[in-house]
């Protein structure tokens, strides 16, 4: 079908959202670590433990939050953004991050009385459980795909091989949440982890939000737990730090001992759920970040940390930088990054951007990746687990695919910057940077005709031919902007 297209003289809208330079990098970089085959774990860290907390989940999962929040930005064009966290759901679901659990002392090989099993979602383990229910439900709020709920999934490998939906894993986290004492969800057996517990509230909202459930309501009495019993300072042996590591169920008895990757981790994904604490424990964070320059900030680790595999100077500080970012201090969020371009090698290569020199660079770009992203209030984090679930959005008009030479671009290929329809003028606005030359066309979605084009703010005839724009060799490296009226 071909529908002529009208100049038209006058402005038709203003694009108000955009990925910026810099998040364009993290999008290029993240979109092609997830991306590679499955068997090609390129750029991933290789920890020496999965127990430990450089772990193949954590990547995974934070690389996934990044783009989730990244995805708020362009919300007329999603395909690169699916791509990468159904992409990231594959990697999470594979033997190779989830094979730890078999290992894990005090895990039995068959089902005991408290629900423990190799099947590392049928209890505890919110360590994986909760960052994976936290995946599949950005995914779907992203796509509408609701497979993983409807058609599920399987977890195979070794002599094992098990069954899950999304509704089941979610309802596995909530009933945890709402039967055990303290009202939060372990990690290892007995062992309950502030930070760990964010993803147990994250899983519970996104699926209130996706499916009507009133599984959040739980998060509130785990807040009210943790305050009781969590907060670092109780002991006077404690005398830095927020929080207190681990709750040992068994024992009943929160460790005292406070570590910075847990605690900024732990305040930074905290945020959303529990505004008022994290803004006020965050004066008392902020104490353990450390200013080489007024504008050059890092939150330090120890050598003995990095060698168990608990945490590094580098990630360390960009948890740092996801708390400063989600209470709302610019000043230090700019110290800290500031502070990745000097010494972690913040820039770009080959088109993307990464924090090259930290060891653990997907993991550590990821978190920065995340926290630049803004938010009414906070940042991508709050963005992704805060906004409501708005699948009438799906319907409207937008970009599904960038083609050049009739081929589906990747964000290596060509950036969409800017991709956000208005609703009161029928306007579907786009800012599109090609990195290749070549023939280039839009296919769209939802649109049967355009009454009216811009390209480059003047008045422009083109042709919608089978759902396609088709908008010939353009220079490589140039931005222009499209808005079409949508019909």
């Amino acid at each position: 079908m071909s529908t002529a297209i009208t100049p038209l003289s006058t402005p038709l809208s203003t694009q108000h959202s955009a990925l910026s330079l810099e998040q364009r990098g993290y999008l290029r970089y993240l979109h092609t670590a997830l991306t590679r085959p499955l068997d090609d774990w390129s750029g991933f860290y290789t920890p020496r433990s999965g127990n430990a907390n450089f772990a193949l989940r954590y990547q995974i999962a934070f690389a996934s939050y990044a783009i989730a929040a990244l995805a708020t930005l362009t919300p007329a064009y999603r395909r690169p953004y699916a791509d990468a966290l159904r992409a990231a759901i594959g990697r999470m679901i594979d033997y190779a991050t989830w094979g730890y659990w078999e290992r894990t002392p005090g895990v039995p090989h068959e089902l005991t009385k408290h629900g423990y099993s190799a099947d590392p979602l049928a209890w505890g383990n919110v360590q994986y459980a909760g960052h994976l229910s936290t995946m599949l439900g950005l995914y779907t709020k992203l796509t509408g795909d609701h497979g993983y709920a409807n058609e599920g999934f399987v977890l195979e490998g070794g002599d094992r091989r098990f069954s899950h939906t999304h509704h089941d894993v979610a309802a596995t986290i909530y009933q945890q949440m709402a039967d055990n004492q303290c009202h939060g969800v372990s990690c290892e057996p007995g062992c309950v982890y502030l930070s760990c517990n964010n993803h147990s509230m994250s899983s519970n909202l996104l699926h209130d939000q996706l499916y009507g459930s009133d599984y959040a309501a739980v998060d509130e009495e785990w807040v009210a737990w943790l305050k009781e019993h969590m907060l670092a300072g109780i002991f006077p042996t404690l005398k830095h730090g927020l929080f207190n590591v681990v709750y040992m169920s068994e024992m009943k008895h929160a460790l005292p001992v406070s570590f910075n990757f847990t605690d900024g981790w732990g305040i930074g994904l905290l945020a959303p759920f529990a505004r008022p604490l994290t803004a006020a424990l965050y004066p008392r964070y902020r104490r353990e970040v450390k200013r080489i320059r007024p504008n050059l900030a890092y939150v330090p680790s120890g050598p003995m940390t990095e060698r168990m595999e608990v945490s590094d100077r580098p990630l360390n500080t960009a948890f740092g930088y996801i708390a400063a970012r989600e209470l709302s201090d610019p000043a230090t969020a700019d110290a800290i990054h500031n502070y990745a371009v000097a010494r972690l090698g913040l820039g770009e290569r080959d088109g993307q951007l990464a924090c090259w020199e930290a060891t653990r660079t997907l993991y550590v770009t990821a978190l920065f990746g995340l926290g630049s992203v803004a938010a009414n209030e906070g940042a991508g984090w709050s963005a992704i687990v805060l906004s409501p679930h708005q699948p009438e959005r799906l319907r409207e008009p937008a970009l599904d695919a960038v083609l050049l030479d009739g081929e589906i671009c990747t964000p290596l290929d060509a950036d969409v910057s800017a991709a956000q329809y208005d609703v009161d003028t029928r306007t579907l606005n786009l800012a599109i940077t090609p990195h290749r030359g070549g023939q280039l066309a839009l296919r769209l979605a939802n649109v049967a005709a355009i009454g009216a084009a811009q390209v480059n703010d003047q008045a422009a005839a083109v042709a919608l031919v089978d759902d396609c724009l088709s908008l010939g060799v353009l220079k490589v490296g140039e931005t222009f902007t499209l808005a079409l009226n949508c019909q």
